[in-house]
């Protein structure tokens, strides 16, 4: 643990007093003393001014006195090169989050891993900002910093399916999710059907492929293993490039594809068009997650929608009945549901 002193004061005042005399929320004072954007010069001035006349200070000690009263939790989204933290999927989760925490009467800030400018470990930013509970929407598996948070006693839920047993996730039903594609391709006449997943990184990849490979043997659907294919990332380009080498190799297409997501079901449509190969017409398409851009492309996109601002809402929920004491880490699966649109053909 770091105990970081910002002005010596015999009292140790802490952020919810400054809020208190300043006028604002706690969250405002934790942007400020963070250094975060979204705080005006007015009011940042203000903030300071009172922390110097006051001689603020917060140390870990003093933090830990208060911790059962803190209404503080934290979101904690680190970057990865097979996570795409600015898309539309992890947004809407955070909007739900912290609508649900506002409304439970907590403020939501982002852990990072800086305290005025100083370098430090995300757990030392949860310590010091006295954080109740953190919701980790996404991490790579080998993230020792994201690791020591989930291993510490502060409650944690998440929002990326790992199997992690020591925190409770909360995600889509990825196994009924494609399930209910595929079966809806077999009722529309296909049986020659491929599929492009995701990031194999995550559980919910592969819960993805197997459900596409139970669904194509519960209805005695055998297919070549070359019309399964892998995107490294889940974007756009992913979804064009593994497109255009399916395309490419001369292995001939299936009638139908499932897709891992919305956005490599983008890209692959584009790849398709691009080498003059139609949909629906002569190729259907199934996408995932319900991006509010999939009633706007050419043809407009069939997909599984997933509930995202209520994964938030759920998680928010969860996280913060933990912080109260409740004591489980039971997954928990939030119900999805097959959006039809234009790229399908009834053959």
């Amino acid at each position: 643990m770091i105990d970081y002193i910002i002005a010596q004061e015999r009292s140790g005042m802490n952020i919810y007093e400054i809020a208190k005399l300043c006028g604002v929320a706690p969250s405002t004072v934790s942007k400020v003393i963070n250094n975060y954007h979204g705080v005006s010069e007015t009011t940042k001035e203000k903030v300071l001014g009172v922390i110097e006349k006051q001689n603020f200070t917060s140390n870990i000690n003093a933090r830990q006195l208060s911790k059962k009263t803190s209404s503080l939790v934290g979101i904690l989204l680190p970057s990865s090169e097979q996570v795409d933290t600015d898309s539309y999927f992890f947004a809407r989760i955070i909007l739900g989050f912290r609508k649900k925490a506002a409304s439970m009467g907590y403020d939501v800030v982002f852990v990072s891993r800086n305290i005025f400018s100083r370098k430090v470990s995300y757990l030392d930013h949860c310590n010091y900002m006295n954080i109740g509970g953190v919701l980790v929407v996404a991490y790579n598996k080998d993230d020792a910093n994201v690791l020591e948070v989930i291993d510490s006693d502060i409650p944690v839920v998440s929002t990326y399916y790992r199997g992690n047993q020591k925190v409770t996730e909360i995600y889509s039903d990825d196994y009924v999710g494609t399930q209910i594609a595929i079966e809806h391709f077999i009722k529309l006449g296909h049986t020659q059907i491929g599929y492009i997943c995701g990031s194999f990184d995550t559980l919910s990849a592969q819960t993805r492929l197997q459900a596409f490979q139970d669904t194509l043997e519960n209805h005695d659907i055998s297919i070549p293993s070359e019309w399964v294919k892998y995107a490294q990332y889940y974007n756009y380009e992913e979804g064009y490039r593994v497109m255009s080498d399916w395309i490419q190799s001369g292995t001939p297409l299936p009638s139908a594809i499932g897709v891992a997501s919305d956005t490599i079901a983008y890209g692959a449509i584009k790849a398709l068009k691009d080498h003059h190969i139609r949909v629906p017409e002569n190729i259907s398409i199934i996408g995932f997650d319900d991006h509010e851009a999939s009633c706007f492309v050419s043809p407009e996109l069939t997909t599984v929608k997933q509930n995202l601002e209520r994964i938030g809402s759920i998680a928010a929920d969860t996280l913060i009945r933990k912080i109260q004491g409740e004591n489980f880490t039971e997954p928990i699966t939030v119900p999805v549901s097959l959006i039809e649109r234009n790229s399908c053909k009834n053959l």
